[in-house]
């Protein structure tokens, strides 16, 4: 049997409910842990620094399952790249899907496989490709051990409050719901991924990664309103009000996007701790990240209380735009601060 063992736990205190993550950047999370305990991390570091301020002028894409300003697969690809020095590549699969898992596998490279996901949990779902982290595979069983997220299994023994758990999956139905029709959305037809060093770039330890993010932060100090703002306009004001929107309340694209900063500041408060043994910093990071998050978060209460009144005061918004710019500015400024410090 080829089994992963250095698979990392997706960590309990980023879930899903609270930080409206996505399912294809959390196998990717999880895939890259095999290179480097720290890779995770890194790539979650970076991925949210990008999703949440526009730093490398990422282009906008509509082809995408959630409306977003930017192309998401873009940024997880860019910050496995050019940042970690990992590379997905797209395997073609011809005959059967065990056999070319199992040549993977026999590399110790992760394999990321796209289901079906009506034809595999008999879910009344869209038929988007659901991507599974393959870690193991059992040719004499005809078995396949996946990484997938608890939800999907309640079932499962669940330990440590884990996100993700290892569940074994009979080849012949992972076979059915790989090969079963679903939309082209990250993968291609009959096409699994696999995730390796590239060759170009070494992981970063955890001071480089911290340092290079700061960098970049400390940069934005000057036009961090400027970002905020655009992303104020592109992402949220105009779509609040439409009412082709089923429910009040808010929505997966908004809530993700002021998520990624609270992630971003966790992140940083995370380094910290383990470069530094003042907590100072780490105590002004955790108030300003928080700070922020509740800005955003009462902008969006605000707009949706509105909505729900079907009556809109410019002055208001206007207000809550102006602390969520505020806070923001405040936390670029306490994140590029630490560069006197490192």
């Amino acid at each position: 049997m080829q089994y992963l063992k250095d698979i990392a736990r997706h960590d309990p205190n980023l879930r899903f409910e609270t930080y409206g993550q996505s399912c294809y950047s959390a196998v990717k999370y999880l895939a890259c842990s095999v290179f480097d305990p720290i890779a995770p991390d890194l790539f979650y570091a970076y991925l949210y620094l990008y999703s949440h301020y526009d730093l490398i002028n990422a282009p906008a894409c509509s082809d995408v399952l959630l409306a977003q300003p930017f192309d998401p697969q873009m940024l997880e690809r860019y910050v496995l790249e050019e940042k970690l020095g990992i590379e997905i590549v797209e395997i073609p699969v011809q005959g059967r899907l065990g056999n070319a898992v199992q040549q993977v596998l026999e590399q110790r490279l992760p394999v990321l496989l796209p289901t079906n996901k009506r034809c595999l949990f008999r879910q009344d779902v869209d038929e988007h490709p659901y991507p599974l982290l393959v870690i193991g595979y059992d040719q004499q069983s005809a078995m396949f051990t996946v990484y997938d997220d608890i939800r999907n299994h309640p079932m499962a023994q669940n330990k440590k409050g884990e996100m993700y758990v290892s569940i074994a999956i009979e080849e012949e139905i992972l076979e059915q719901a790989f090969r079963a029709p679903m939309k082209n959305f990250q993968f291609a037809k009959d096409t699994i991924q696999i995730i390796r060093p590239s060759g170009r770039l070494r992981i970063p330890d955890i001071r480089e990664a911290l340092n290079d993010i700061i960098q970049q932060i400390a940069l934005q100090q000057e036009n961090g309103g400027q970002i905020i703002t655009k992303k104020i306009k592109d992402l949220l004001l105009p779509r609040i009000f439409e009412e082709e929107l089923e429910h009040v309340g808010f929505t997966r694209n908004q809530l993700r996007y002021i998520n990624s900063q609270k992630i971003l500041g966790f992140m940083l408060s995370k380094f910290l701790t383990k470069q530094y043994t003042d907590s100072s910093c780490n105590e002004q990071v955790l108030q300003a990240n928080l700070a922020t998050w509740h800005a955003w978060k009462t902008l969006l209460t605000v707009l949706e209380m509105m909505k729900f009144r079907r009556q809109r005061e410019e002055k208001i918004v206007e207000t809550m735009i102006a602390k969520v710019i505020s806070a923001e500015e405040r936390f670029l400024k306490v994140v590029g601060g630490l560069l006197l410090h490192s």
